[in-house]
């Protein structure tokens, strides 16, 4: 699972993602691994920072939203991206924004929803699955 952090909540996290449920065998059994994102207006002075100054940067952010993840940080892995930017198939958006109206699912009981179609996060995922199942109880009202 994912989450977002307000900006006024966060100093230097914009997001942070739960990994172990992805596949069993990313870490080792009784394990977790969280993925934590740098705010997009903190990041530029962090990604020269020393990555122990980095990790005492996030943890306060972090332990907002999994009290006491300071006691439980045995590791700790930096990657450094300069940039990053979504790459799209040509038509991708155009394919999206059909998606988005439904108009892929055909008249069924059944709704495209996922946070793919907004953002990645967990607001993304509850905006698809909100509108989906509004589509849905349109098309089954009638």
């Amino acid at each position: 699972f994912g989450i977002s952090f307000a900006r006024d909540a966060a100093r230097s996290v914009v997001a942070a993602c739960v990994e172990e449920n992805k596949v069993s065998s990313l870490v080792p059994p009784g394990r977790g691994m969280l993925v934590a994102f740098a705010r997009p207006d903190v990041a530029p002075q962090l990604i020269e920072e020393e990555p122990q100054r980095i990790l005492d940067a996030m943890i306060p952010d972090l332990a907002l939203a999994f009290p006491g993840i300071e006691r439980k940080v045995l590791r700790a892995r930096l990657y450094r991206w300069r940039t990053g930017i979504p790459v799209f198939y040509p038509g991708y958006r155009q394919r999206l924004a059909e998606f988005r109206r439904g108009g892929v699912e055909g008249q069924g009981r059944v709704a495209v929803a996922g946070d793919y179609l907004y953002a990645s996060s967990a607001e993304g995922a509850v905006t698809a699955g909100t509108l989906a199942a509004e589509r849905i109880m349109h098309r089954m009202s009638r």
